[in-house]
């Protein structure tokens, strides 16, 4: 079952902000020591169906998916959405769904047009390595929440900027997943581009933080979807496509300057 977690609680007064997951399929991990970052938010924890103690048996769709974030996003009334990756894509999602509760959304790193994703799949293929073609053949014939660490892992080195490479791979290894979440959700996730051009004219804040270092998705390719969907778009040097992971204290800082300037930032 999904549910969301208090991590930083400041005041009935301070702004709510929820941390999103991205994969499908990964657990809120990589948001630990992002989350210790904000000073004047109040910080809380999306965990998707799967990623803490209970077992998941049944492959989850995209909108099985949403529609339990949408449920545990009305248990908290208005609150800014951070979504990673996959997660950026169901921030926006929502924002559209809900927007009376949804007061910003700040993607970070999330693919949404075609381009994006053709990209992504280039770097993705390009010159797989022995340990990626076996985990990738295991994976395929045997798709438990193991091979998929095993395999996700295999790709630290386009997911990470070259110091964080070895801190990649153990986050990838050791967080909580569930592989049903990205068995079900993977093929929509990409057809998402829509929603660009619906955002666009929303009143919902945007914001949108790319890493200089990311080799799965470059800061160019993300300025493109940022631009279609009028986000402001920041980069954050030092850092891949886990760049709230890389460099928690200034991705924290980007984001909670821009909600207590209510989407104003320098």
């Amino acid at each position: 079952m999904a549910k969301i977690e208090l991590k930083n609680k400041l005041n009935h007064l301070a702004p709510n902000i929820l941390l999103i997951p991205g994969g499908p399929g990964l657990g809120s991990d990589s948001f630990e020591a992002f989350s210790s970052c904000f000073k004047n938010i109040n910080v809380y924890f999306f965990h998707p169906t799967g990623t803490t103690c209970e077992d998941s048996t049944e492959i989850s769709s995209y909108n099985d998916q949403l529609l339990e974030l949408s449920k545990e996003i009305k248990k908290l009334g208005t609150v800014y959405l951070c979504g990673h990756s996959f997660g950026g894509i169901q921030a926006v999602d929502i924002a559209l769904r809900l927007p009376a509760l949804i007061k910003g959304v700040i993607c970070l790193a999330s693919p949404f047009s075609e381009n994006a994703f053709k990209e992504l799949s280039i770097n993705f293929n390009r010159e797989k390595t022995s340990e990626q073609v076996m985990m990738s053949e295991i994976f395929e014939k045997n798709p438990t929440n193991e091979n998929y660490q095993k395999w996700f892992a295999t790709y630290s080195n386009i997911y990470f900027s070259k110091s964080k490479i070895e801190a990649g791979r153990k986050l990838l290894l050791e967080g909580r997943v569930n592989v049903k979440n990205y068995l079900g959700a993977t093929n929509e996730a990409s057809r998402k581009a829509h929603l660009l051009n619906e955002i666009q004219t929303s009143r919902v804040k945007k914001l949108f933080i790319a890493g200089n270092e990311d080799h799965l998705l470059p800061p160019h390719i993300l300025k493109s979807d940022s631009d279609s969907g009028s986000f402001v778009f920041k980069t954050i040097d030092n850092a891949g496509h886990f760049v709230h992971f890389e460099e928690p204290e200034k991705t924290a800082k980007i984001v909670e300057d821009f909600i207590l300037n209510e989407g104003e930032i320098a």
